[in-house]
C-alpha cells in the first residue's frame, strides 16, 4: 500500500483553470528544493498528466471497492 497527494476541485471547474493550477503545481514540484523535501521525506514524485491522472483514479477506486466488497468494509 502507498499514499499519494492530490488537488481536487468542484467537477463544474473550467478545463482551463484546471490547466492552469495543473502546470502551477507542476511547476512547484519541479522546483530542486520541494525536489529535496521529497527526498528528504523518503517520497518519491511522480508528474501525472491530467489524463494519467485520470485513468489512476479509475484504477484505485476499482481496486479499492474490490477490497472493500470482499472484505464487508462498512463505514461506522
Amino acid at each position: 500500500m502507498s499514499s499519494w497527494y492530490a488537488f481536487f476541485g468542484p467537477s463544474a471547474l473550467p478545463n482551463d483553470t484546471v490547466t492552469r493550477i495543473h502546470a502551477d503545481i507542476g511547476r512547484i514540484a519541479a522546483q530542486p528544493e520541494f525536489q529535496e523535501r521529497l527526498v528528504r521525506e523518503g517520497a518519491d514524485h511522480e508528474a501525472m498528466t491530467l489524463e494519467r491522472f485520470a485513468q489512476f483514479m479509475r484504477t484505485e477506486s476499482a481496486r479499492w471497492a474490490k477490497v472493500i466488497r470482499e472484505r464487508n468494509i462498512r463505514a461506522q
